[in-house]
Parts: structure tokens; C-alpha cells; sequence
């Protein structure tokens, strides 16, 4: 896909969000109702996509990563970002991704890619499988 094609699917999915909630692309907004592991998780997340991982990809690692301890996730962080550890990554044009994304149809999701369209929901202490999103269990 050039470049261009990209950006006009960037468009595309963007007129999904409702604008009246202006979307904030590329920062990660942080919900206080949320605890603080779902929060941690939806970072790392939108700092591994930015990265070049793909969202199926976040299912496998996030889960993992989480549940280890502060000194040792410091270390996890920097060595998938430096080690390309354990999927390899290609040289890509970062993805747009909106946090708290508000749609038309009065859905909310943690984490859209707007190169994609795809929703990421990450769920903490429940076994709830969102209809059309990729769900991380922590």
C-alpha cells in the first residue's frame, strides 16, 4: 500500500469515530474509571503497534508482559523495541491509532488503528469477547 492509499484509509476510518468527541490521534488517553493495569496495558499497547506490531500480535504479548513484575517489565519493554523479540518487524510507516475512541453508533473502544480499522478491547478480570475486536485478557 503507497502512501497515499494510506492516507485515504486513514480518512475512511475516521469518518467511523464520532467527531463530537474529538479523537486524539497518536496520544493515549487515560480513563480514570479504568484501573491502572488496564491503563498500563492500553499504553504498551499503542507504544507496541507505534512500534510495528500487529494488533493479533498484542493478544500473545501483552497478556504475558503484564503480569511480570515493574524492574522486569522495564527490561521486557526494551528488549522487544531493541531485540525485535519474538515477531520480526519490517520497516513501516507508523500507525495512526486513537484511544477512547467514540463511535457514531455509540460504541467505545480502547484502541482503533485507523490504518486498519481495527478495535482493540483489552479486558481486565472478565471473559467478555467484544463482537469484531481483537481482545487482550490480562
Amino acid at each position: 500500500m503507497n502512501r497515499k492509499e494510506l492516507e485515504l484509509k486513514r480518512l475512511e476510518n475516521l469518518k467511523k469515530l464520532d467527531r463530537s468527541y474529538r479523537p486524539k490521534i497518536n496520544a493515549v488517553e487515560v480513563d480514570t474509571n479504568n484501573s491502572f493495569k488496564h491503563e498500563f496495558s492500553k499504553f504498551l499497547s499503542v507504544f507496541l503497534l507505534r512500534a510495528g506490531y500487529t494488533a493479533d500480535e498484542l493478544s500473545i504479548l501483552i497478556p504475558k508482559i503484564i503480569n511480570r513484575k515493574c524492574k522486569a517489565l522495564l527490561k521486557e519493554m526494551h528488549y522487544l523495541v531493541a531485540r525485535k523479540y519474538p515477531f520480526p518487524r519490517k520497516k513501516i510507516i507508523k500507525p495512526n491509532v486513537v484511544t477512547e475512541a467514540r463511535f457514531k453508533n455509540k460504541r467505545r473502544a480502547d484502541i482503533f488503528v485507523l490504518d486498519t480499522g481495527e478495535i482493540v478491547e483489552i479486558e481486565t478480570n472478565k471473559k467478555v469477547k467484544k463482537k469484531g475486536a481483537i481482545t487482550i485478557y490480562i
